[in-house]
């Protein structure tokens, strides 16, 4: 497990990789992100939530079993407290030098632990970790409020273009935060 250290001394944090036994916990926090539109709305709409959880479990299962013949490009990993209890998930890529970018897709946490510096140090983590001349893009939709500020805060840059309607682009501009 990757250790990931808040500002606040009390909340003594790990990453580690998902697995099927998380996918209730990942669905349930990006059906609440979706509701509130933090996510994607597509999910709520439909057969909406079967393609979510789908979206998921596949994700999980590709990261161990490649169910497509080719190793997945996404790592999915949950945030756990000292207790090891499950208080939010992020969704990245693999770094990928060829492209010099990596991509973090989704990042959530629950409820009860918001507002306590816990998406900030799992930012931050991930640029430390990132080799020379690595990009960190990161995605998230006009909605997502808190991922604005954290990634403003922290001289993240916003793309002109963005890739689909509603959804936004950040992307580093220097490895220290």
């Amino acid at each position: 497990m990757k250790e990931v250290q808040t500002g606040n001394a009390n909340d003594k944090l790990s990453l580690r990789k998902a697995s099927v036994l998380d996918v209730p916990f990942i669905f349930k926090l990006m059906m609440e992100g979706s509701e509130s539109g933090v996510f994607s709305t597509y999910f709520q709409v439909g057969a909406g939530g079967a393609r979510l959880l789908w979206l998921v479990l596949s994700g999980v299962l590709n990261q161990k079993w490649s169910l497509t013949g080719k190793p997945g490009k996404f790592k999915w990993q949950v945030i756990v407290d000292s207790h090891q209890e499950e208080i939010g998930f992020l969704k990245v890529s693999d770094n990928d030098l060829s492209s010099g970018i990596q991509d973090l897709e989704l990042l959530a946490v629950s409820p009860g632990y918001r507002n306590r510096g816990i998406g900030t140090a799992v930012l931050h983590r991930l640029v430390a970790n990132q080799p020379d001349g690595l990009l960190l893009r990161v995605h998230c939709t006009k909605y997502a409020r808190a991922m604005q500020h954290i990634l403003k805060k922290n001289s993240f840059k916003r793309t002109i273009k963005t890739i689909s309607p509603g959804l936004e682009r950040y992307h580093s501009v220097n490895r220290n935060l």
